[in-house]
């Protein structure tokens, strides 16, 4: 399945992080098993990020002690602070998994 990232803005600027290599792998070893499903690491780090960045921004708690907010933003490739950088994070979010929810309607139909 091809996917058109003309579509997803967000997703379409951070080609070039971290998170969408990560998201995308061109290797299947770089998959992860969750509940016997394969998942990749990116969206395991969007899930896991998405928790802390909640913490972070609503409580101005850090979810443990090495975890720094500008690690988060250099992976996702995003700016700002607080209820702003929450925001974007979650538009990007929600354009995976529109993403995520056409591959495997694509998957379902095709066996």
């Amino acid at each position: 399945m091809i996917i058109d990232l003309q579509k997803y803005p967000m997703v379409e600027a951070r080609q070039n992080t971290p998170f969408f290599a990560d998201l995308f792998p061109s290797d299947q070893n770089k998959f992860m098993t969750v509940d016997g499903t394969p998942m990749s690491h990116g969206l395991w780090n969007m899930i896991v990020s998405h928790r802390d960045l909640k913490i972070w921004c609503r409580l101005g708690m850090k979810p443990n002690r090495g975890w720094k907010v500008a690690d988060c933003k250099k992976y996702f490739g995003l700016k700002g602070s607080g209820p702003k950088l929450l925001n974007q994070f979650e538009t990007l979010k929600a354009e995976v998994d529109e993403i995520i929810e056409l591959v495997r309607a694509d998957a379902n139909a095709n066996g």
